[in-house]
């Protein structure tokens, strides 16, 4: 069972207007009353057990992602999308924390190029690009920072709304496989996956959600690599290891027991300490 927010407005670096879903300082009352209300008029499924799982929407198609590949805009796989940051609330608060490290000359990239670029036509995700300079990381830090901090908004109100319902919380992760191969992982840097071969970013999304109790749910396992065309990098096989779990059953198979209230608020700085590489990524996102 999915709930996900309506609607939110979104601006790419080209002044293209999205309208794939609200922002979450917009929408986080209405979604919050909305899912008190599926509990109270549900409560009979709940109570009986029927429903088992609640998949909480955070993004477009439900997944924690931005907006970045947006097919209704004229995107095409594999296009590296664009960056989802250039209204006027973001620019303000990128100006702001740019400031705040000593930086107030910092902007917000304007050479990542557009929705169906490849990463070697754009100086950001380039060879030797942007991306890898201290300015283009402590952009990246940030805008994948602010999709952590929407989905933990979020998930605090699921977590109230369904407290001591006998369901799993769970999170959909997008599969972005496409440029996996590629040393930017540009699709995966725009939809807002800080990640690098040197970098995990998906680690501190688990631990993110392990603070609400909730299981994280990935796409694209079913994909294999031979099934891919090479000019698009992809590698779907080696993506879906950053989330292999070793021992499936030690945390799925476990009657349902009320969910407890989430933990206390985790510092951002101690959520991207589960940024260094491991050779396989434990599943400390799954239900304790």
């Amino acid at each position: 069972m999915a709930t996900t927010p309506t609607r939110r407005v979104s601006t790419t670096a080209n002044a293209k207007m999205l309208s794939n879903y609200v922002p979450v300082y917009l929408m986080l009352r209405v979604y919050s009353d909305y899912m008190k209300s599926f509990r109270e008029n549900m409560s009979d499924f709940l109570e009986a057990g029927l429903i088992t799982d609640i998949e909480v929407g955070l993004g477009p198609c439900g997944e924690l992602r931005f907006p970045s590949y947006p097919q209704n805009q004229g995107w095409v796989f594999p296009g590296i999308g664009e960056f989802q940051c250039y209204d006027k609330y973001l620019k303000s608060q990128f100006k702001e924390a740019a400031t705040a490290v000593g930086h107030p000359e910092w902007e917000l990239p304007d050479n990542a190029g557009t929705y169906n670029d490849t990463p070697e036509a754009t100086e950001f995700f380039g060879e030797n690009g942007t991306y890898l300079t201290e300015k283009g990381k402590f952009f990246l830090t940030w805008y994948s920072n602010q999709l952590l901090k929407q989905a933990d908004e979020i998930l605090e109100e699921a977590n109230q709304a369904f407290l001591g319902c006998r369901v799993n919380l769970a999170a959909k992760v997008s599969g972005i496989h496409w440029w996996y191969k590629h040393y930017s992982h540009a699709a995966e840097l725009t939809a807002g996956y800080y990640n690098l071969s040197k970098r995990d970013g998906y680690r501190p999304i688990a631990r993110m959600l392990s603070r609400h109790y909730a299981i994280l749910n990935f796409t694209c396992i079913e994909m294999r690599d031979s099934e891919q065309s090479e000019n698009t990098k992809s590698a779907p096989e080696d993506l879906v290891q950053k989330d292999y779990c070793p021992e499936p059953e030690k945390y799925y198979h476990h009657p349902l027991l009320p969910l407890k209230k989430s933990k206390p608020k985790i510092p951002i700085n101690n959520l991207l300490d589960a940024t260094e590489p491991m050779e396989l990524m434990r599943a400390d996102f799954a239900l304790q």
